[in-house]
């Protein structure tokens, strides 16, 4: 079981789950005290993608269990049985399946179980660090930087460190300078509002066998064929945050 679920993908529709996890999260913060948690995870083991949320609130009677999930039945006050239904309906048509438990007074955890697809050859959720002896970051925000040097402080990397704003200011200071690099790692963010994206800068340099496309565009159809067409792993920024 991979609790990060970073690399957990299944065939669905995206606002058909949003609109799911929205009324499932809505429900357990309506069945709990503003100081009671609500717990949403993500996790994956070899066949399924598994959605976990968990509440700590007023739970649902044992009695009214069969009947939770029956389009048109609702003991919630206001509530009408039918997101849940619905829910259960769509989730089942993805061939997953939608599970319920609680304890009345003690809360109550809904998981969601979906199929587990291949990871697609586009994305990596690691960034490895083992013979790097020069790290480069490209990225115009300067939230990223701190982001990404806390995690190689964080995973002891203690090597060459390269920090650029701009594609401009990384060629100025780089170009002519890459072949002298023994073995480095280049993270590169896609879009820094220039004429030059970061599949190209990748591109440009041949560094496909050496970087990472750094990026919030990792679920962009677009950005995921150009990487693919280019041999570019995909690192997406949820990673470091």
């Amino acid at each position: 079981m991979t609790d990060s679920g970073q690399d957990a993908f299944s065939t669905l529709n995206e606002s058909d789950l949003k609109r799911i996890m929205r009324n499932i999260i809505n429900n357990a913060v309506l069945a709990s005290r503003v100081d009671q948690p609500i717990m949403v995870k993500l996790s994956k083991n070899d066949n399924n993608c598994v959605i976990e949320v968990k509440d700590q609130g007023i739970g649902i009677k044992e009695e009214h269990l069969p009947h939770i999930g029956v389009r048109g039945k609702s003991f919630r006050e206001n509530g009408n049985g039918f997101g849940l239904s619905d829910a259960i309906s769509k989730i089942e048509s993805w061939g997953g399946q939608l599970e319920i438990k609680s304890e009345f007074n003690q809360g109550t955890t809904i998981q969601i179980k979906l199929k587990a697809d291949e990871v697609p050859s586009w994305y990596t959720g690691n960034i490895n660090i083992d013979g790097v002896t020069d790290f480069v970051l490209v990225d115009d925000r300067p939230l990223n930087h701190t982001l990404v040097k806390d995690l190689l402080k964080k995973i002891n990397y203690t090597k060459e460190n390269h920090f650029f704003k701009s594609t401009k200011s990384f060629e100025a200071d780089l170009s002519g300078k890459i072949d002298e690099l023994m073995s480095p790692l280049f993270l590169i963010d896609y879009d820094m509002g220039e004429t030059m994206n970061g599949i190209e800068l990748i591109q440009k340099h041949d560094l496909a066998d050496k970087a990472l496309l750094f990026t919030n565009y990792y679920d962009d159809p677009y950005v995921q064929l150009s990487a693919m067409n280019s041999n570019i792993k995909i690192l997406p920024k949820f990673v470091v945050k």
